[in-house]
């Protein structure tokens, strides 16, 4: 019984979010086992960089200028942006990130716990310009005590006011549950 708690425990702590150091990147310039709102012919906002924290790569996300509009980049975990399996309760999300932000531009990222499609938990935060990165542990609070079945993870760039500003920039990178 005890080898089991301590294998369970070893494997719970060590879990990892899938690509969550986005070292893996499809033909098409996605992030593996993640979705964006990179729309082609169109407009890019999530690229792969070598600006990254640890590992070759890292996500960068820009907010870019489209027709009249501008669009504010979208990173969602899961090929189609439902998010991806889990069977643990993780006590806290976290990750590294730089952020350069343009009037009250704000960079978002959350990891929603759920349970047969309910919500039941999360982990977000709204976090500060960064000139360097810098790491972030967001606690998570389940309003259950069940054990989530899937987590749908987003990192984005908002603005209270509307829409984002031409110049908010985001780098994300090695994304793990403690």
């Amino acid at each position: 019984l005890f080898l089991w708690g301590v294998m369970c425990f070893s494997t719970m702590s060590f879990a990892q979010i899938t690509n969550g150091g986005f070292e893996d990147w499809d033909a098409n310039g996605n992030p593996v086992n993640w979705l964006t709102n990179n729309t082609p012919g169109a407009f890019t906002t999530i690229t792969r960089t070598s600006d990254a924290s640890a590992g070759s790569w890292a996500a960068q996300g820009d907010v870019v200028s489209f027709s009249v509009f501008t669009v504010g980049p979208s990173l969602i975990s899961g090929e189609e942006g439902f998010g991806f399996p889990i069977n643990f309760r993780p006590a806290a999300f976290r990750g590294f990130y730089k952020f350069t932000s343009v009037q009250s531009d704000f960079m978002q990222v959350q990891a929603n716990f759920m349970k047969n499609g309910v919500g039941m938990g999360v982990a977000a935060t709204n976090l500060n310009p960064a000139a360097t990165y810098t790491e972030f542990s967001i606690p998570t609070n389940f309003i259950t005590g069940e054990t989530p079945d899937s987590v749908l993870i987003a990192v984005f760039i908002s603005n209270p006011g509307g829409l984002p500003f031409v110049g908010s920039r985001y780098f994300v990178d090695d994304l793990s549950w403690s």
